[in-house]
C-alpha cells in the first residue's frame, strides 16, 4: 500500500475498498444503529491495527460516519469518530507525521477502545 496516498484523504477521491465496503452496506440506502456503526467503525480500526487495512479506510469511514449521523451518535461513537477526526486533520496539516506509527496506532487503538472496552494494542 502506498503510504503517501493511501493513508492521507485524497483529493483526487476515496480510498476505493471503502467505496465498495460502502456500497455492499447500502450506505446510501439504509440507516444505521448507533450499536451497527460501533460494529463497523470498531471492526475498520482493528483491521487497521492488525495489518489488514490502511489506515485511510478507517479515516474517511470515521468521517462519513460523523457527517451522516450528527447529532444522533451516542457519546462513545462521538469520541471515537473525534479522536480519528482529528487524527486526520492532524495528518493533513503535516502536524504528524506517517512515520510517527507507534502514535498514529495509539490513538486508533484508543478510538476502538472506547467503542468495543477492548484495548488491542
Amino acid at each position: 500500500m502506498d503510504t503517501d496516498t493511501s493513508i492521507l484523504l485524497s483529493k483526487t477521491g476515496e480510498n476505493k475498498r471503502l467505496q465498495k465496503y460502502l456500497q455492499n452496506l447500502q450506505w446510501d440506502q439504509n440507516h444505521f444503529t448507533n450499536k451497527h456503526l460501533a460494529s463497523i467503525l470498531g471492526a475498520s480500526c482493528l483491521r487497521y491495527l492488525g495489518g489488514l487495512e490502511d489506515l485511510s479506510f478507517a479515516l474517511e469511514l470515521s468521517q462519513k460516519i460523523s457527517r451522516r449521523y450528527k447529532g444522533t451518535l451516542k457519546l462513545s461513537l462521538i469520541y471515537a469518530t473525534e479522536m480519528l477526526n482529528d487524527l486526520s486533520d492532524k495528518l493533513q496539516m503535516k502536524e504528524m507525521q506517517l512515520t510517527d506509527t507507534q502514535k498514529i496506532m495509539g490513538i486508533v487503538d484508543d478510538a476502538q477502545e472506547v467503542i468495543t472496552g477492548i484495548k488491542y494494542l
